[in-house]
Order: C-alpha cells, then sequence, then structure tokens
C-alpha cells in the first residue's frame, strides 16, 4: 500500500482519529459531559444524541481497526477474501464518518 510503511502508521491513524472522534462528540453533544453532584455519585450523563454520537464514533474505531486488520491479513496471506472485507470496512468507516458529520442534517435538526 502507498503511503502506508509500518502497520504501526495504521494504528498511529486510527489513535488520532479516535481523539478526534472523541472530541467531536464533546463538542457536538451541546452540554457535553456532566457529573450527577448527587452524595457520592459518580455516574455521567448525557443526551441521547450524545450517546447516540459516541455509539457512532465507537463503530467507527471498531470498522477502521477492523479494515487495518484485514488489509495487514491480506498483505500476509494474499487471500482476496481478506482483501474483499478489507474494501468493504473501509466503506463502512467512510459511511458511519459522514453519517456522524452530518447527524443533526439526518435527524432533521436546522442548522443554526
Amino acid at each position: 500500500m502507498e503511503g502506508l510503511e509500518h502497520p504501526d502508521d495504521l494504528i498511529d491513524d486510527l489513535s488520532r482519529g479516535l481523539d478526534s472522534a472523541l472530541a467531536a462528540v464533546k463538542r457536538a453533544s451541546g452540554r457535553g459531559w456532566s457529573r450527577n453532584c448527587g452524595p457520592g455519585a459518580k455516574l455521567w450523563r448525557m443526551s441521547l444524541i450524545g450517546f447516540h454520537r459516541f455509539l457512532i464514533g465507537s463503530a467507527i474505531v471498531f470498522c477502521g481497526g477492523f479494515a487495518g486488520w484485514e488489509f495487514r491479513a491480506y498483505s500476509a496471506s494474499g487471500a482476496t477474501g481478506t482483501l474483499v472485507m478489507g474494501v468493504v470496512f473501509v466503506f463502512l468507516t467512510l459511511g458511519l464518518v459522514y453519517y456522524l458529520w452530518h447527524l443533526q442534517r439526518f435527524l432533521g435538526y436546522e442548522d443554526r
């Protein structure tokens, strides 16, 4: 693969992507993460949309990681099935990133 000299480069890219996704979740949820101030309570509260964003971010990390795993398996074995699965999961990752980026529009909220 051109531009990816070592498998650790993929891990670094995924790590930076996870950091970006988590920062986007915090920014986009409006109120962000808030702690319940009850006596001794350390539970985290978030809106339903915020939790949805967190789940989408988790799916992005999973799909991207699985695509990387499949590409690495393809480079080791040369099996066509692993290449196909890698490509499919790259497209799933890109679709989920697009969905997360435009979630407000998908949910019917107008831009403000």
